[in-house]
């Protein structure tokens, strides 16, 4: 099966692809009349798509985006052209990939009430960060100099300060899609506050963000999330917590993220994830084994069309 990796779509060395370690895996289940192909790429060149259409009446072409949620859609007029299935999701089969590499200690004591982790300071995340920065737990927001987070990418840990280059004087986080970041910082805090890549997710794209928590073992709420981004991890097989804790409804209601940070001061965390334990161990199982089943998913499909 020919094989695009979105990576050399956006002009990046291929060898060093964060993501070509699982594109690698996918693509090694070969069917020579399809071709799986970047969405993004498709809509800015047609050429390599058009040319292996015309080749054979039997070719067909997937389109699929797992960089970017808002390339994921183009315009085409013809059955030989499809999407993948949204069955698949691709981040899910990344973090199944690192998930067995990742270990943590079993908590006795929680010192923070949350973690959130943001690096772009896109959308919603600088409110997230002024509304939780003078609160028991950790967050993090990037700069908008790139250049400056490509410093942030090389250091050792997840958090790095800079007091005097950042204006908002926010702990950064380097760019880390393979772990839970530093242990030591991991171990100490409760619940995951995911900040997503798109404001209110609804499940049709679903980042590494949200399979962190379930690599390392901890209950997650997710900013802005719609009944579907939920519905989609119950789909497959995860526990999840959205009833457990005050809903942070999103940037319509930015005062849902104080009620949550309210809610978990006085909250008995520790009791909380003894008595909840055995979900965080099953999540973590059900994403290991999510490289294989989606494997799987994904061969079915491909022959499905063929």
């Amino acid at each position: 099966m020919p094989w695009v990796t979105e990576r050399q779509c956006h002009g990046l060395d291929p060898d060093m692809g964060l993501w070509d370690q699982a594109d690698r895996i996918v693509s090694s289940y070969q069917l020579d009349h399809v071709l799986v192909y970047p969405t993004d790429l498709y809509n800015s060149d047609r050429q390599e798509v058009d040319e292996f259409l015309s080749k054979d009446p039997n070719n067909k072409v997937v389109l699929y985006s797992m960089i970017d949620p808002d390339c994921a859609e183009a315009d085409f007029s013809t059955d030989r052209i499809c999407y993948l299935t949204p069955d698949i999701v691709y981040w899910e089969f990344y973090s199944s990939i690192n998930c067995p590499n990742v270990h943590t200690s079993p908590p006795t004591k929680f010192t923070k009430d949350f973690l959130c982790y943001q690096r772009k300071p896109t959308n919603h995340r600088p409110e997230i960060y002024q509304r939780l920065k003078d609160r028991n737990g950790i967050v993090t927001l990037g700069s908008l100099d790139f250049d400056f987070n490509k410093e942030i990418v090389d250091s050792d840990h997840m958090i790095d300060v800079d007091y005097e280059r950042n204006p908002e004087k926010a702990p950064k986080c380097r760019l880390d899609i393979d772990t839970v970041g530093n242990p030591d910082i991991w171990d100490q805090c409760f619940l995951n506050f995911v900040s997503e890549t798109v404001a209110h997710p609804d499940g049709k794209f679903i980042s590494e963000k949200t399979f962190k928590p379930i690599m390392g073992k901890r209950p997650f709420i997710t900013f802005g999330a719609q009944p579907g981004y939920y519905q989609v991890l119950k789909n497959r097989g995860y526990e999840t917590f959205e009833d457990d804790f005050p809903s942070v409804v999103g940037s319509d209601d930015m005062d849902s993220v104080d009620r949550l940070a309210d809610f978990l001061e006085t909250f008995d965390k520790e009791a909380y994830y003894a008595d909840n334990v055995d979900k965080f161990e099953h999540n973590y199982q059900v994403l290991c084994e999510a490289q294989r089943k989606t494997l799987l998913d994904f061969k079915n499909f491909i022959q499905s069309i063929a």
